[in-house]
């Protein structure tokens, strides 16, 4: 078994953030991002940006109510860019 020294950032989970934006490129604020799973999330401020914690390594799904039904977003851990763009 591993104690506290043996954790890895797999087992704690990183910090990712992004912009949440229209496809036109216009920053959305108030938008609630959420990992599937987890019981807490964010909420975009008015430049459109978000800060999840936690987030493990790997395959992560977001999603992403907006309009009455939810956008699933699919990133993966470590990743290049978590900004998520929405039609409207």
């Amino acid at each position: 078994r591993m104690g506290q020294e043996g954790s890895t950032t797999r087992d704690i989970g990183v910090q990712i953030g992004g912009i949440v934006r229209t496809r036109s490129g216009e920053p959305l604020a108030d938008v609630a991002v959420r990992r599937s799973g987890a019981a807490a999330g964010a909420i975009t401020t008015g430049d459109g940006r978000f800060v999840l914690r936690g987030v493990p390594q790997g395959q992560v799904t977001l999603t992403v109510p907006r309009d009455g039904r939810s956008e699933i977003v699919q990133l993966r851990v470590p990743g290049e860019s978590y900004d998520i763009v929405l039609d409207g």
